[in-house]
């Protein structure tokens, strides 16, 4: 879903997303060393390459039109509550939409809870 945003900003109307980059090497997730084999890791150098192509966090661009928001909770098991945190911010400054980029934080949300 984070790749969609920052490939077609103005089709969606909201996301959850990580860095696919570093998805395995954050303590924070539960499980990303599980998913190497489904997405990669950034610890092969052949690899790489591949996950920042559709990295959101690496993907975004100044002067687009991102204007929606961000969900996610903090009691996710899959996503780090730092990705939303850095991502909100991240499309924050670069949007040119005039548009606010939200960031709604549910202390009780997430993939295994809400």
């Amino acid at each position: 879903m984070g790749a969609a945003i920052t490939q077609r900003p103005t089709c969606f109307g909201g996301a959850v997303r990580l860095s696919a980059a570093r998805h395995a090497a954050l303590p924070e997730v539960s499980g990303g060393s599980y998913w190497v084999t489904e997405y990669g890791s950034s610890d092969n150098e052949k690899q790489f390459p591949y996950l920042l192509k559709y990295s959101p966090y690496q993907n975004v661009k100044a002067a687009t039109a991102y204007r929606r928001p961000v969900l996610h909770g903090d009691s996710d098991t899959r996503v780090a509550p730092l990705h939303a945190r850095k991502m909100s911010a991240l499309l924050q400054s670069a949007s040119s939409s005039g548009r606010p980029v939200l960031l709604h934080y549910s202390v009780a949300g997430g993939h295994s809870q809400g």
